[in-house]
C-alpha cells in the first residue's frame, strides 16, 4: 500500500522512456510506486526500463505490467487501475515527462481539499528537426480553485470562461476510489482515443475538483503519435463509435430529466467532434469523397440529436458538407471553417 500509483503507458517509446521514467523516479515525493504498463513493445523500451530499475536508487518502486499481446492504450490504462496499490493514481504517457515536484504539489492539494481529482497545468512542446524545442503556449490556463458541487468539472469550466477541458487522462491525480466506485474505465474498443470516453465519465461523475496553476507535466507533440497521422476507415469508425456512445449517454441523461450542463456539450462536441474529428475527415487522403460525405453527414445528424437547440454546429456542418462534391478542397475547407467560426461566435454572443 502506498499513497500514489504512477501508471506509465508504454508502447515503442524507446526514444523517450528514459526521460519519462527518470522524471518520475526523481520526484521530491517519497510514498509512491511506478507501474510501467507496456503494450507488448517491439523495440527496446523495456530493456531501457530494466536498466534504469537496476541502477536507480528508487528502482525498487517500479513494477512492470506487460500485456501478452498488443491490445491498445485503453487496455494498458485499465491495467494501471487494476494493478495500482496507491490511494491515488496518476497517469503518464511514455513519451512525456513530469516536473520534479509534480507529485508533491498535486498530493498536497488533494490532501487539503479531499476532492475526486486534482488537475495541474500542462506545457506542450515540439522537438524540431534541427534539435531545437518550440514551446506551444497554452491559451486555456485554469486559475487555482476548488469546486465541490454536482458536475464540478463543468462548473470549473464556467468559472474559467472556457469551453475547453483537457480531454486526456494524464496530468490529473485521481482518487482511486472515485474511479473504482463509479466504474470509470477506458473502453477496450476505443483503442486509439481511449481518453475521450474516460474523461466524459469523469465530467459526469465528479462532484469535486481542485486546480493548481503549477506546470506539472510536459507534453510532447510529435508527428508520429496516434493523434497526428492520416485517418483511414477503420480508424474513423472508432472516432464515430466514441462520439455515438457519448451522445447516446447524454440523451439518456436528458430523458431521465437530468440538467446536463451546456459546458459538457461544448467541450465534447465543439472541441472533439467539430474540431478534432471533422478536421481529420476533411484532411484525410485515405478516405474517399463518398466516405467523407457519409461520415460528416453522420456527425451532423447525431450532433443535433445530442445537443438539440443548444448549438447550431450540426446545422452549419450539414450545409458545409453538402458541397463535398466540389473538387476544390481549399474552397471546401475555407467554406467549412468560415461558417463554423460564424456560428461559434454567434453562439458565444448569446450564451
Amino acid at each position: 500500500m502506498c499513497e500514489i500509483s504512477v501508471a506509465i503507458a508504454s508502447y515503442n517509446v524507446a526514444q523517450y522512456i528514459e526521460q519519462c521514467l527518470l522524471s518520475v523516479l526523481n520526484q521530491d515525493f517519497e510514498d509512491y510506486e511506478v507501474l510501467v504498463c507496456d503494450d507488448c513493445s517491439t523495440d527496446n523500451s523495456m530493456s531501457i526500463v530494466q536498466q534504469i530499475v537496476q541502477h536507480h536508487p528508487n528502482g525498487y518502486k517500479v513494477r512492470i505490467v506487460s500485456s501478452s499481446t498488443n491490445k491498445g492504450t485503453a487496455v494498458i490504462r485499465n491495467n494501471g487501475i487494476d494493478n495500482a496499490k496507491g490511494k491515488y493514481i496518476f497517469f503518464v504517457d511514455g513519451d512525456d515527462y513530469i516536473s520534479a515536484n509534480a507529485l508533491s504539489i498535486l498530493y498536497a492539494k488533494i490532501q487539503e481539499t479531499d476532492v475526486d481529482l486534482v488537475m495541474g497545468d500542462l506545457e506542450k512542446f515540439t522537438e524540431n528537426p534541427d534539435g531545437s524545442v518550440t514551446v506551444n503556449k497554452n491559451p486555456y490556463k485554469y486559475q487555482s480553485d476548488t469546486i465541490k458541487s454536482p458536475y464540478a468539472i463543468a462548473e470549473c469550466m464556467r468559472r474559467n470562461h472556457t469551453d475547453f477541458y483537457p480531454l486526456g487522462t494524464v496530468n490529473k491525480l485521481f482518487k482511486k476510489s472515485f474511479l473504482i466506485d463509479n466504474n470509470i474505465r477506458c473502453v477496450p474498443e476505443h483503442s486509439i482515443i481511449e481518453d475521450i470516453y474516460f474523461v466524459f465519465q469523469t465530467i459526469v461523475k465528479a462532484n469535486s475538483i481542485s486546480v493548481v496553476e503549477d506546470v506539472t507535466m510536459y507534453y510532447r507533440q510529435r508527428v508520429g503519435s496516434a493523434l497526428h497521422i492520416d485517418v483511414r476507415e477503420d480508424r474513423m469508425n472508432i472516432y464515430i463509435q466514441v462520439f455515438d456512445q457519448i451522445v447516446n449517454d447524454i440523451q439518456k441523461m436528458k430523458n431521465q430529466g437530468l440538467n446536463v450542463p451546456v459546458q459538457l456539450y461544448y467541450t465534447l462536441t465543439n472541441r472533439y467532434i467539430s474540431g478534432f474529428v471533422t478536421r481529420n475527415i476533411v484532411n484525410s487522403k485515405l478516405l474517399s469523397k463518398k466516405q467523407k460525405k457519409d461520415y460528416l453527414n453522420h456527425i451532423s445528424v447525431i450532433t443535433r440529436m445530442g445537443i438539440g437547440r443548444k448549438d447550431m454546429i450540426g446545422k452549419s456542418s450539414k450545409i458545409c458538407f453538402s458541397i463535398l462534391g466540389l473538387h476544390n478542397k481549399l474552397f471546401l475547407m475555407k467554406c467549412f471553417f468560415s461558417v463554423r467560426k460564424f456560428f461559434l461566435e454567434g453562439i458565444k454572443a448569446f450564451r
